[in-house]
C-alpha cells in the first residue's frame, strides 16, 4: 500500500465535469465511502448511533479479532492500535510510508524466517500488474516484480523456459522502477533558491527513495544483460546508471544543506554523515561503469574496411556515451571520441570509405527486429555538440570555427549567430578582447548581410547587427545558443531585463552619443528591411527598443543630443506609418499586405519606446485607479508621434476585405488587420483621446475597447489574442460570463489547462462563478492525474524502441515540471475552498431551474451535522496526490514557507514550477497584464490549507465533546480521544500562527478555534494538558475575552477590505469564499459545543460566552450586510453610450452601436449572475447569525 488509506474510485482527479470535478479528485473526494466504511459517527439510517460516537479509521477491527478473545478483550486491543481520523491529518502520507518502510525493515531483520510467499508466476504477475496499474500502487508494483527477480534468480537448476520467465521478469522490474521514481518531485536543482532551513525531512526522504529506485532498476538491468547480453540492455544500465548518479548528487546536496543548518535539527546526524559518504562513494563508481558499458556499445563497428551486416550505432548510443564521459568531467576525450564518429550523412564530407560500407536501413524488416534505435547522429547534430564541447573547454577559436560551419547549414538560425557571438566575446581579456569579438563578429556577417535581390534577406545575420550595437551598451546577454540549456521555471520577459549599464554611463558624453547613434541606426536599419516582410519585426527589436528608450531617459538630463537619437527613432516610424497608410488606388493585394505590415510595425515600435519611458517614470498604466496625470507625464512630449485611435479603426476597417493570404490555405485564425484592434484598444485604455480629453471615466474607455474588441471578433472570431485581449477587458468590467464564454472558445485542453488557465481563473472567482472554477480546477487535476499515467507508459515504451534521452526527458519533465505544477497547487486550494459555494446550476426536487443551493449543500464544511462525516471522506482521500484534498498536506509537509517572512516564502514557492505560459499576452506593449506571483500563489495556497487543516480537525473534535456533569466538566484522560484531537488541534493552531502574518480575518480564524480548544478540554496552544482549566467558569471566561477579540477583527475587517474601491464587488466574491465561510463554520460549531455545555443563543443575557458569541455573529451579520449592499450596488440596467469625444467614428456607425449594445448585454447579464450566485449565499448567513441574537 502506498499511503495509509487508499483513495476510492471517485478521488481520482475527475472528469472535470460538473460536480463531479469537486467531488472525484476534488473536495468531496471519496465521497462513495459510506459513513460506516470511514468510521463516521452515523448510522446508515443518518441517526447518530450509540458507541460510534467519534469512531476511528480502524473502529471495525474489533469485530474482525475472531473467538479467540473476549470482546473485552478485543476491543482493548483495538483500541490500543487504533489509527484515528486525527492520526491521518496530523502525520502525512509520506511519513506513514518512511515509518512503515522501516517497521517492515526492522522486523524482517529480527525475523527472517517469518518471509511472505514470494509469487514467481508470470500469469498471476501480469495481472497483479495490470490490476496494480489500474490502482496506482508503484511502490507495490516495485516490491513486487523485485522480490519476484530475487527469488527466481537463485534457482541453480535453469531451463530455457525458467530463463526466459527470469527475463521477463527482470524487464518488468526494471520498467517498475522507472515508473515508481517519476512519482517523486525533484527539489535539489532548486537548492540555490532554496534557504538552508527549508530543506525538509520529506525532501531528502524523497531523495533517497528516488536513488533506491534508480539503483533497483539499474541492478535489474545489469542482470537482464547478464542473461541475453543485448547491447540494449547494456544502454539500459547506462541510462539508469547516469539516473542513479543523479539521484544520489540530489540526496548528497540535500542532507548536506540540513547538516549545516544550525537551525535545523536532525535526528541521527552521524547516520546521516554516514549515508552521505556512501552515497558519494556510489557516485564516483556510476559514471565509470555508464562509460564502459556504453563504450561496448559504441564500438561494434569494425574498422577493417569490409562491408559491416550490423547497423552502426545510433545517436542514441553516442549519446548516452557522452554523457557518461561529460558526467566525469571528461569533455576532452569526449571532444575526440565526437570527431570521431561517423554520421549518417558520410561524416565531414560525405565520401569517407568506411561510411560507405556502413549498414544501411533496407526494409521494415530491419526496424522490427533490431534492438533499440537506428537513428544515426547527423552531421549538424554532431557540430552542436562540438561547439558546446568547446565552449566548456574554453576552446573558442575552434568553437567559433564550428559555429561558423553551423551558420553555412543554417545561416537564419538565431542560436548558432548567438553562439558564434559568445565564442568571439570573452570577458577575460577586457574591452580590447570585446572590440575585437565586434570585428570578428561585423566580419563573419558581413556576406550575409549584402544586398541580392535573388534571395530574401535573413532576420538572424541582420538581427546580430542590432545585437552588436547593443553589446557596448549593457554587456553580453547571459542566454546562450545550443551550448546552454533553459532554465525549466524560469521564463524571461524580455521588456523586465534589467541590464547592467553603469559601464557605458562611465563613458564620456561623445561616446555615449556615438553609441547610441548606432543602436539607433541599427534598429531603423533592421525595421526598414523587415517591417514590410515580417509580422515579427517588433518581437525581433523588442528588447533592443527598451534599452534604447532607458538609456535615452537617462541620459535625458545630462545631453539633449540623446534624447535627439530617440526623436530620431520616434520621427522614422512615424514616417514609415504615414508613408504605409491605406490608399485606395492601390489594389495589389501583396502590396497591401506588405504596407499593412509595415505599418502595424511603425505603430508598435512607437508603443514600445513610450512603454519603456513610462516604466522608467514608475507610471503604473494597468491599473484602473491610477490618477490621470500619471499616463500624461511620459505621453506629452511625445503625444504627437501617436496615432489615434480612430486612424487606426479606420484602417483595420480597410483591411477587412484582405482576408488571409489564398496561397496559405485560405481563411486563417488571425486577420492582417486584427493587431490594430489589439494596439487601438491599448491605446483607448491608456493615452488621451485625439481631441486632448482625457477618459476620467475608465469605464468608459474599457466599453469602447470591448466593443472594438467584439467588432474584431465578429470578422476573426478564430484569433486567440483578441480573445485573450477582450478576457481581459471584460475581466475589468467584472463581466465573468462573457469572459468565461470567450475562454471556452480558445477552445483550451490537455496541457494548455496547466499553461492557460491563469487566464480566466482569478476571474470566475471575483465574479462568483465558484461552479465553474471547480469544474476547471477539476480539469487541471484530472490533466496531472492522466498525465502521471501517461508519462510512466510513455517512458516505458521509449526504453523499449531504446530512445532513452527522450525516456530521461519525460521522467525529467514529470518530476520537475508536473507533480510540482504551481497551477495544481492553485487548483486543489481553489476546490477546497469553493466546495461550499459550489452552485448546482441543475433542476432542484421542485424542478427550478438553477435554483442556488443552501451554502454547504453539497461539499465542504461549514458547521453543519454532516461536517464529520465530510471530514471522514476527504481524509480517505488525502493520500491521493491527485485529489484536492492532499492539499492539506502542505501544512505539515516542513517546506511550505510562511507568508509573515518574505524570504521564507519565496524559497518555498521556488520548489513549484510556474507553468503558466506568459507569452500569450505578449501582444500587450503599452499596458501589460498583471497575475500574481509565483510567491503569492504559493502563500495563498498555502494559507488556505491551513484554513481547511483547522476547519477538518475542528470537526473531528466537536463529534466527541463531552458534554458537563453536575455541573463540573468531564475530565478528559490523556489517552481519550477527545484528548488527542483537541490536542492536535491546539499544536495545529499554534503551528499556523507562527507561518501567517498577522491579518484580521486570520487572527479571527485562530481565535475561534481557541475557544473550541479552551471550551471543550481547558486546553489552548497557550496553555498544555497539564495547565488545562477545569473550571466552567474560567473556561467560559476565556472563551468571552476570544469572542470580543473575533468581535474587534471581524469590525477591522469590515473598514480594510470593504473600503470604496472600483471592484468592490470582486472584492465580496473572494472574501467569501477564503474567510467568511470559514469564519461562519467554526461560529456555527461555536454554537453546537456551547449548546452541549448549557451555553446555548437562548442564554446570551445569562452567560457570558453565549453573549460574547451573540455580539460576534452579530458583527459577521453586519459585514455580510454591507457585502451584500456592495453586490446590490452593482449597475445592472445602466445603458451604456458611446464614449464622450467621439475617439472612434466607427462607435457612432450602426455597426458600432451594435458592438456597443452586445457589450451592454453581456456586461448586465454578468452582473445579474454574479448578483444571483453570491447574494444566497450571503442571505443565508445573515439569517443564520441573526438567529444568534439576544432575545428581550
Amino acid at each position: 500500500m502506498d499511503v495509509g488509506l487508499q483513495p476510492t474510485s471517485t478521488s481520482a482527479g475527475g472528469s472535470g465535469s460538473g460536480d463531479s470535478s469537486a467531488g472525484g479528485g476534488g473536495a468531496g473526494a471519496g465521497a462513495n465511502a459510506s459513513s460506516s466504511s470511514t468510521g463516521g459517527g452515523k448510522s446508515k439510517g443518518g441517526k447518530k448511533g450509540k458507541g460510534k460516537k467519534g469512531g476511528s479509521a480502524a473502529s471495525s477491527s474489533s469485530s474482525a479479532t475472531g473467538g479467540t478473545k473476549s470482546s473485552s478483550e478485543a476491543n482493548a486491543a483495538a483500541h490500543a492500535h487504533a489509527v484515528d481520523y486525527v492520526d491521518l491529518l496530523d502525520v502525512p502520507p509520506w511519513k506513514r510510508r518512511m515509518t512503515r518502510q522501516k517497521e517492515k525493515a526492522e522486523s524482517s531483520l529480527k525475523d527472517e524466517s517469518n518471509k511472505p510467499n514470494i509469487i514467481v508466476d508470470d500469469v498471476v504477475l501480469a495481472t497483479l500488474k495490470v490490476t496494480l496499474l489500474s490502482s496506482r500502487l508503484y511502490e507495490t508494483l516495485a516490491q513486487l516484480f523485485s522480490r519476484a527477480a530475487d527469488a527466481i534468480g537463485t534457482i541453480k537448476t535453469r531451463t530455457d523456459t525458467s530463463k526466459e520467465e527470469l527475463c521477463s521478469i527482470l524487464q518488468e522490474n526494471y520498467f517498475a522502477q522507472i515508473r515508481l521514481a517519476c512519482t517523486y518531485p525533484r527539489a535539489a536543482h532548486k537548492l540555490g533558491a532554496i534557504s538552508l532551513v527549508e530543506v525538509s525531512e520529506k525532501q531528502t526522504w524523497e531523495a533517497e527513495e528516488i536513488a533506491t529506485a534508480y539503483e533497483s532498476a539499474q541492478l535489474a538491468a545489469m542482470a537482464l544483460a547478464r542473461q541475453t547480453g543485448s547491447r540494449l540492455h547494456q544502454s539500459w544500465v547506462a541510462s539508469a546508471a547516469l539516473l542513479h548518479h543523479e539521484a544520489n548528487a540530489d540526496a548528497v546536496k540535500l542532507m548536506e544543506a540540513r547538516l549545516s543548518s544550525s537551525s535545523c535539527e536532525v535526528n541521527g546526524s552521524e547516520g546521516v554523515k554516514a549515508t552521505v559518504d556512501k552515497l558519494k562513494a556510489k557516485n564516483a563508481m556510476l559514471p565509470r561503469l555508464a562509460e564502459s558499458l556504453m563504450s561496448r556499445v559504441v564500438s561494434r563497428e569494425g574498422t577493417n574496411g569490409k562491408t559491416i551486416t550490423e547497423h552502426p550505432p545510433s545517436a542514441e548510443d553516442w549519446n548516452l556515451y557522452l554523457d557518461a564521459l561529460m558526467e566525469q568531467d571528461k569533455c576532452v576525450d569526449a571532444l575526440e571520441k565526437l570527431e570521431a564518429i561517423q554520421c549518417a550523412s558520410g561524416g565531414d564530407n560525405g565520401t569517407s570509405s568506411v561510411a560507405a560500407g556502413r549498414r544501411r536501413i533496407d526494409d521494415e524488416t530491419d526496424v522490427t527486429s533490431h534492438e533499440g534505435s537506428l537513428i544515426q547522429l547527423a552531421h549538424r547534430e554532431k557540430l552542436e555538440k562540438k561547439a558546446s564541447l568547446c565552449m566548456k573547454l574554453q576552446r573558442f577559436d575552434e568553437a567559433r570555427d564550428t559555429y561558423t560551419d553551423l551558420i553555412a547549414l543554417l545561416p537564419d538560425n538565431w542560436s548558432y549567430w548567438i553562439g558564434f557571438l559568445r565564442a568571439s566575446m570573452t570577458s577575460d581579456e577586457g574591452d580590447a578582447r570585446l572590440e575585437s569579438g565586434i570585428s570578428m563578429c561585423r566580419q563573419a556577417v558581413e556576406p550575409y548581410i549584402s544586398t541580392d535581390a535573388s534571395s530574401p534577406p535573413l532576420r538572424g545575420s541582420h538581427l546580430l547587427v542590432v545585437e552588436l550595437a547593443a553589446i557596448p551598451l549593457r554587456g553580453i546577454e547571459k542566454s546562450d545558443g545550443v551550448s546552454e540549456e533553459k532554465e525549466d521555471d524560469d521564463e524571461e520577459e524580455i521588456l523586465d531585463s534589467q541590464y547592467d549599464i553603469s559601464k557605458f554611463l562611465s563613458l564620456d558624453s561623445s561616446q555615449r552619443a556615438s553609441l547610441l547613434h548606432g543602436l539607433g541606426k541599427s534598429i531603423i536599419d533592421y525595421g526598414t528591411i523587415f517591417a514590410p516582410r515580417a509580422s515579427c519585426c517588433f518581437h525581433d527589436l523588442r528588447k533592443y527598443i527598451g534599452l534604447f528608450a532607458t538609456v535615452c531617459h537617462q541620459l535625458n538630463d545630462e545631453a539633449s543630443e540623446c534624447w535627439g537619437e530617440l526623436l530620431i527613432v520616434m520621427g522614422w516610424a512615424k514616417r514609415l506609418r504615414e508613408d504605409n497608410c491605406f490608399q485606395a488606388d492601390i489594389t495589389d493585394a501583396k502590396v497591401r499586405r506588405r504596407r499593412l505590415r509595415a505599418y502595424i510595425c511603425s505603430i508598435q515600435i512607437t508603443f514600445g519606446i513610450v512603454s519603456a519611458l513610462q516604466k522608467c517614470d514608475g507610471v503604473t498604466t494597468d491599473t484602473e485607479d491610477a490618477p490621470a496625470s500619471a499616463t500624461e507625464s511620459a505621453a506629452e512630449s511625445l503625444s504627437s508621434y501617436l496615432p489615434s485611435v480612430d486612424e487606426m479603426v479606420n484602417e483595420w476597417q480597410s483591411s477587412l476585405d484582405l482576408g488571409s493570404n489564398p496561397k496559405d490555405g485560405g481563411q486563417k485564425e488571425v486577420l492582417p488587420g486584427d493587431e490594430l484592434i489589439l494596439l487601438a484598444c491599448q491605446l483607448a485604455c491608456q493615452l488621451e483621446s485625439e481631441n486632448g480629453i482625457a477618459f476620467a471615466n475608465k469605464k468608459t474607455s474599457l466599453i469602447a475597447s470591448a466593443a472594438l474588441l467584439e467588432a474584431a471578433l465578429h470578422h476573426s472570431p478564430y484569433n486567440p489574442h483578441l480573445m485573450i485581449a477582450a478576457i481581459g477587458v471584460y475581466d475589468r468590467l467584472s463581466a465573468g460570463h462573457r469572459a468565461l464564454e470567450l475562454f471556452e472558445g480558445m477552445g483550451v485542453k490537455q496541457i494548455q489547462y496547466d499553461s492557460c488557465s491563469y487566464l480566466i481563473f482569478p476571474t470566475l472567482i471575483r465574479t462568483g462563478l465558484y461552479r465553474e472554477a471547480v469544474q476547471l480546477a477539476g480539469n487541471i487535476m484530472g490533466l496531472h492525474w492522466s498525465s502521471a499515467k501517461d508519462v510512466q507508459d510513455y517512458a516505458t515504451k521509449c526504453c523499449e524502441t531504446g530512445v532513452l534521452s527522450r525516456c530521461r526527458e519525460m521522467i525529467t519533465w514529470q518530476r520537475q515540471r508536473m507533480t510540482n505544477s504551481l497551477q495544481l497547487l492553485a487548483a486543489k486550494s481553489t476546490v477546497m475552498d469553493l466546495a461550499s459555494l459550489v452552485y448546482s446550476g441543475e433542476p432542484d426536487e421542485r424542478g427550478r431551474k438553477g435554483t442556488p443551493e443552501p451554502l454547504g449543500a453539497r461539499r465542504g464544511i461549514c458547521g453543519s451535522d454532516r461536517d464529520f462525516d465530510r471530514v471522514g471522506e476527504l481524509i480517505a482521500s488525502i493520500g491521493n496526490f491527485s485529489a484536492a484534498p492532499s492539499i492539506v498536506n502542505i501544512a505539515m509537509d516542513g517546506s511550505r514557507g510562511s507568508s509573515s517572512n518574505a524570504t521564507a516564502a519565496a524559497a518555498a514557492a521556488a520548489l513549484y514550477s510556474d507553468n503558466r505560459d506568459f507569452t500569450v499576452n505578449r501582444f500587450h506593449i503599452l499596458s501589460e497584464a498583471t497575475y500574481m506571483s509565483r510567491t503569492d500563489m504559493c502563500v495563498h495556497a498555502s494559507t488556505q490549507a491551513h484554513w481547511q487543516g483547522i476547519l477538518m480537525r475542528a470537526a473531528l473534535m466537536l463529534n466527541v465533546v463531552k458534554a458537563p456533569k453536575k455541573g463540573k466538566a468531564a475530565k478528559v484522560k490523556e489517552g481519550d480521544m477527545l484528548y488527542k484531537r483537541c490536542k492536535s488541534l491546539s499544536e495545529f493552531i499554534r503551528a499556523v500562527e507562527s507561518f501567517l502574518e498577522e491579518r484580521a480575518h486570520g487572527r479571527t480564524i485562530l481565535n475561534l478555534a481557541r475557544v473550541l480548544c479552551v471550551v471543550a478540554t481547558g486546553m489552548s496552544d497557550k496553555k498544555g494538558a497539564h495547565e488545562a482549566e477545569n473550571s466552567l467558569n474560567e473556561r467560559e471566561n476565556i472563551a468571552a475575552k476570544l469572542l470580543q477579540d473575533v468581535q474587534h477583527d471581524i469590525g477591522t475587517l469590515k473598514q480594510t477590505v470593504l473600503s470604496a474601491t472600483p471592484d468592490s464587488s470582486g472584492r465580496v466574491c473572494v472574501l467569501l469564499p477564503e474567510a467568511i465561510v470559514p469564519i461562519y463554520a467554526l461560529l456555527q460549531m461555536i454554537a453546537t459545543e456551547f449548546a452541549i455545555f448549557g451555553w446555548g443563543k437562548s442564554k446570551g443575557r445569562t452567560k457570558a460566552g453565549a453573549g460574547a458569541l451573540a455580539s460576534a455573529a452579530q458583527e459577521l451579520q453586519d459585514l455580510v450586510m454591507d457585502m451584500l449592499g456592495a453586490l446590490v450596488s452593482i449597475p445592472t440596467d445602466a445603458p451604456i453610450e458611446s464614449p464622450e469625444g467621439n475617439i472612434c467614428t466607427y462607435l457612432d456607425s450602426k455597426e458600432g452601436k451594435d458592438m456597443l449594445d452586445v457589450v451592454s448585454k453581456h456586461v448586465e447579464r454578468s452582473h445579474i449572475e454574479t448578483r444571483q450566485r453570491v447574494m444566497p449565499f450571503c442571505d443565508q448567513i445573515i439569517k443564520e447569525m441573526e438567529s444568534f441574537a439576544v432575545v428581550g
